[in-house]
């Protein structure tokens, strides 16, 4: 009976998707795309490096468990994006728009207000839909 109700419980959490994908839909107005949430160390580190593409309806969420200045940095990118500083509240800080990939000497981006999430989505995305400081994600 024990092993029954594990396995069904384990069927239930496959099904919806529990553990299998890390991509969470993040809204901003009416544009919409699935991040990939880098929660880890490592996948904060790693972020979207050495991706060849990220498409127009995706992107990354790096989640901090605290606010605070999160530089950024486009070290082994292979293409530009849009950065996005977002408070605890879940409302734009700050935006760095079409920041150019970067294999050498990159610049740290620093923003000057304290985030608890930082969005990356392809360069124009936030020019496309009219994003602006002050709007509000939903996530």
């Amino acid at each position: 009976m024990r092993q029954r109700s594990f396995l069904i419980l384990l069927l239930f959490l496959i099904a919806s998707g529990w553990g299998c994908d890390n991509r969470r839909p993040v809204c901003i107005k009416d544009a919409c795309i699935r991040a990939e949430v880098a929660r880890s160390p490592q996948q904060k580190a790693e972020g979207l490096m050495f991706r060849k593409k990220l498409s127009k309806d995706e992107g990354m969420l790096f989640v901090f468990d605290q606010d605070g200045i999160y530089p950024f940095w486009m070290k082994n990118m292979n293409f530009s994006l849009d950065i996005l500083w977002v408070n605890q509240e879940g409302q734009i800080v700050e935006i760095r728009k079409n920041v150019p990939a970067c294999s050498l000497d990159c610049e740290d981006l620093i923003p000057q207000k304290k985030a608890r999430y930082v969005l990356e989505v392809c360069a124009g995305f936030t020019d496309a839909h009219g994003i602006e400081v002050g709007e509000r994600l939903r996530f």
